[in-house]
């Protein structure tokens, strides 16, 4: 193999533990029973402190807006075709899962929990049994979200897919696909948008912060999903024969 396909096979290498790690971070973030885990690692420990509550706040909103913009801006169909144009295009999904876990990593580090403003709070210390049911939610939640990834071809999610069969001269694994589930594809990217809700509300502590968070991120799911009822009996159909097979 060349130098070249080396470092693509790194870089895909890379990416994709730098993403299984960025993810695990994500768990620890949102579901600690206490408010928004803070976990900084230099150089991040030097930045981002506000005496200000407002000041506080308004930082926890221009990393949420990072990290949509980030989101809106590498699914742009302009920064796509500027990756082909420059031979790129196979690393486009590694790119923009690059930047979002870059984003998140931001987001995470930076972020301000607001303890003086409680919109509610259980205490999990002091009482085992709730303790247990909000492990248990929180774990079938990550469960659905990180086993809808699989099931979606995690590879393929991530990147790393793309540029292997690149390098074996196999077409891209999305042009194997139904159309039916590319056209679902375009129209929503992640699994389990239920689950991710349930994990941003159903919380022992709701502060101020975590509040903006889940209401931010609901709202960009809302609005950047576009599943029709084409998408809809698309996927009733798929789960009729599935039934049908496994009957």
């Amino acid at each position: 193999m060349s130098f070249k396909d080396n470092l693509a096979i790194l870089t895909a290498l890379f990416v994709l533990l730098y993403c299984i790690f960025t993810l695990g971070q994500l768990v620890l973030f949102l579901s600690s029973h206490t408010s928004l885990k803070q976990n900084r690692y230099r150089p991040f420990v030097y930045f981002g402190h506000f005496e200000s509550l407002w000041l506080q706040v308004l930082a926890d909103v221009c990393l949420v807006g990072f990290f949509v913009l980030q989101h809106s801006v590498q699914n742009h169909q302009a920064v796509k075709q500027f990756l082909n144009s420059r031979g790129l295009g196979v690393f486009e999904r590694l790119f923009y899962n690059f930047g979002s876990c870059l984003a998140l990593q931001a987001l995470m580090q930076l972020w301000h929990a607001t303890p003086g403003w409680v919109v509610w709070q259980v205490s999990t210390s002091d009482h085992p049994v709730v303790w247990w049911i909000f492990a248990a939610v929180h774990c079938v939640a990550w469960l659905f979200i990180y086993g809808g990834c699989y099931v979606m071809d995690i590879t393929e999610l991530l990147g790393a897919r793309q540029v292997i069969y690149s390098l074996q001269g196999v077409p891209d694994p999305m042009s194997l696909k139904s159309e039916g589930l590319r056209r679902m594809y375009s129209h929503m990217r992640h699994p389990s948008f239920s689950a991710v809700t349930i994990l941003l509300f159903f919380h022992p502590v709701m502060q101020l912060d975590r509040l903006l968070l889940a209401h931010a991120l609901l709202l960009y799911f809302l609005l950047g999903t576009r599943v029709d009822d084409v998408d809809y009996c698309y996927q009733l159909r798929m789960l009729q024969r599935k039934e049908r097979d496994l009957g």
